[in-house]
């Protein structure tokens, strides 16, 4: 996904508007401990475009602090996993739930469930943070009031609190002296750290990542991968992230899954996947993959 914004007041609207039964080939799906229950949960979810259906009836648990890659090839529905995560789109059938409340439901009178309105997806929706290809900085700000931006205009806190909070999260993505530093003077891989410390500012439970180092240059897209090692490793974070990096997808994620039209193909470890897949779409997949680099 290539999310294109011309004016900074785009930009804003954008940002601010993000603040089971097994498949035939889920059978092989990974269950969670006993002890956990799932912090995201996709059950049945099912998305049209028209005639195309490019989530068909998907499931997917992902636990407290899970780490899952999501790799497979274009058009397969990985993007849009996370996108109607987020709401920015909507889906055609299933549930998806966060921290064990529906995006698509809420109770009603009676105890019966009716379809959730805007403030309970907003408070809901407001668990999630997700990093997008392109950065979407406001540039005629600096990096610091980038990140205080909207959790002082959407969760309202003290604009003292906000700022230290930025302050803080940009010395952890590595960026401690570039507080002042407008977009422009930034690379991209610094601009993508300073998106990431923005997400992160919303206090959210769940992380999603969109290819977001596809927009660098090879040699930029280290230092992002290295601020998401450091959140998976010392923060603990759940993170669902979509990516053609494989060498870091095999190192980082606790799980991967492999999409084919808009079902999870195959998944298991990375091990598992990257060194002894079961499915012939996904061997074709990675020798594909292994030949082009």
């Amino acid at each position: 996904m290539t999310s294109t914004v011309s004016t900074s007041s785009a930009a804003f609207s954008q940002f601010t508007q993000l603040a089971a039964t097994a498949h035939p080939h889920e059978a092989n799906a990974m269950p969670l401990s006993h002890s956990a229950q799932p912090l995201v949960s996709f059950k049945d979810v099912t998305k049209r475009y028209g005639n195309f259906t490019v989530l068909d009836k998907l499931n997917l648990d992902v636990a407290p602090g899970e780490k899952v890659a999501i790799i497979g090839p274009s058009g397969s529905g990985k993007s849009t996993l996370l996108r109607v995560l987020m709401t920015l789109e909507g889906i055609d059938e299933g549930q998806i739930q966060v921290d064990g409340e529906s995006l698509t439901h809420m109770p009603g009178r009676g105890g019966l469930l009716v379809p959730a309105n805007d403030k309970h997806i907003r408070r809901v929706r407001g668990k999630i943070g997700m990093v997008f290809q392109s950065f979407n900085l406001f540039p005629h700000m600096t990096a610091l009031q980038n990140v205080i931006e909207a959790p002082v205009h959407v969760l309202g806190m003290k604009a003292k609190e906000a700022r230290e909070r930025a302050a803080d999260l940009l010395e952890l993505v590595g960026l401690g002296t570039k507080l002042e530093h407008y977009p422009s003077q930034l690379s991209g891989g610094q601009q993508q750290r300073v998106a990431i410390a923005r997400a992160l500012a919303m206090r959210p439970k769940v992380m999603l990542f969109d290819e977001v180092t596809s927009a660098l240059d090879p040699e930029l897209c280290g230092e992002v991968l290295n601020v998401i090692r450091k959140l998976g490793a010392e923060h603990k974070l759940t993170m669902l992230m979509v990516t053609h990096q494989m060498g870091f997808a095999r190192e980082f994620a606790d799980r991967v899954c492999f999409f084919y039209k808009g079902q999870i193909h195959e998944q298991g470890t990375p091990s598992q996947i990257f060194e002894n897949p079961q499915q012939e779409r996904t061997c074709a997949f990675l020798s594909a993959v292994k030949e082009a680099n």
